[in-house]
């Protein structure tokens, strides 16, 4: 009875002891996501970038490191705040938010949008922000964001046969090859660790896919594809042979 007892008495106390973590956990969670709503509202609630600014700066620590998808840097809250609240909405979703004892990680994905004279500028991107807790307080510490892969190119298509030249097995020296394969009328590349990639036709030899900003375009030697080139993003060029015997 008294071991009955004690058991009962460590359970409920494990018990306890979970509820409380979860429940900070969600009280912390909410301030965060709080924190964001706010930041995110920002470009609705006041008409002018100074006020909006001027509210910005009071979720972030006044040493707030900023990186930007283009490689830029700002090391302070001030520069921060005139630079993020510039005419765009960053609204981010699909949020995942990790927290660590102080500090706190948000993640997600966003479409950030700005107008440009008549023309519309839009991006999707990546951001992650880092909280800490100072003294009771929240505060933004670190904010960069990133490009995510998406390619605006539009599809054209092409006949079945014209793809089946595609097929083959494309790799470089002392790798494992893909397989490129005609399925459902659409080129795909099969490989490892079951990579099945969906490619989309540009023109009679460029293709795309939709996560990835790059692009590759097969080349010919004799009449027959003899390699492709693949296209990254940022403008190199990489050559993968055709090596289907």
């Amino acid at each position: 009875m008294i071991l009955f007892i004690a058991l009962s008495v460590i359970s409920c106390r494990n018990k306890t002891k979970e509820i409380d973590t979860l429940s900070e956990y969600n009280n912390v969670k909410d301030i965060i996501l709080g924190i964001n709503s706010e930041q995110q509202k920002l470009y609705q609630q006041f008409s002018t970038k100074d006020e909006r600014a001027k509210k910005y700066k009071e979720f972030c620590h006044d040493s707030l490191i900023t990186i930007t998808g283009y490689g830029n840097f700002l090391y302070n809250a001030v520069d921060a705040s005139n630079d993020l609240v510039d005419g765009y909405a960053d609204t981010i979703h699909d949020i995942h938010l990790k927290i660590y004892d102080n500090t706190a990680i948000l993640t997600g994905r966003a479409k950030m949008y700005n107008l440009v004279g008549k023309d519309t500028l839009f991006e999707d991107i990546w951001i992650s922000k880092v909280f800490m807790n100072f003294n009771g307080k929240w505060k933004m510490v670190l904010r960069s964001s990133g490009q995510s892969g998406v390619n605006y190119k539009k599809e054209i298509h092409l006949p079945r046969k014209a793809l089946l030249a595609f097929e083959g097995l494309y790799g470089v020296a002392g790798d494992i090859p893909d397989t490129f394969k005609v399925e459902d009328n659409h080129l795909y590349q099969f490989g490892h660790d079951n990579l099945k990639l969906k490619y989309f036709a540009f023109d009679d030899s460029t293709f795309f896919t939709r996560d990835d900003p790059g692009s590759i375009v097969f080349k010919k030697n004799a009449g027959k594809i003899s390699r492709f080139d693949w296209y990254t993003a940022d403008g190199q060029i990489i050559a993968i042979s055709n090596i289907q015997k």
